[in-house]
């Protein structure tokens, strides 16, 4: 199975993190790059294992390009209710077209064991 473009390793179930699990987001201003904090919400009854927090950069509702959480642990169990916060800081993309804007969304993930 893809994970987020990638090929998951033998006997590992990447599922991607509905859209309404990430609750809130931001860009933060006044910094060198494109850098978006948020938090994400474990909506389901289960644990999950948190994966990578990908953020797609997008220019008219084209994808201009993508950046990933750095720092980031290894794995982040998320148990029912819980809330992770998160920082991506994307380090090379280009500035938008003058006079527009960039936007953006989350995309994360999380995965399971198949071997349990």
């Amino acid at each position: 199975m893809n994970r987020l473009g990638d090929i998951a390793p033998p006997g590992i179930l990447y599922t991607p993190i509905a859209d309404s699990a990430v609750i809130e987001t931001s860009v933060v201003r006044d910094v060198p790059k494109f850098s978006v904090r948020g938090s994400i919400r474990n909506i389901e009854a289960v644990d999950w294992d948190v994966g990578t927090i990908r953020v797609e950069i997008l220019s008219k509702a084209t994808p201009v390009g993508t950046c990933e959480e750095t720092g980031n642990p290894d794995y982040r169990i998320l148990k029912p209710g819980q809330t992770i916060n998160f920082l991506v800081i994307c380090q090379k993309i280009s500035p938008p077209p003058k006079g527009e804007t960039f936007e953006y969304r989350i995309r994360a993930e999380r995965w399971e064991d198949q071997k349990k």
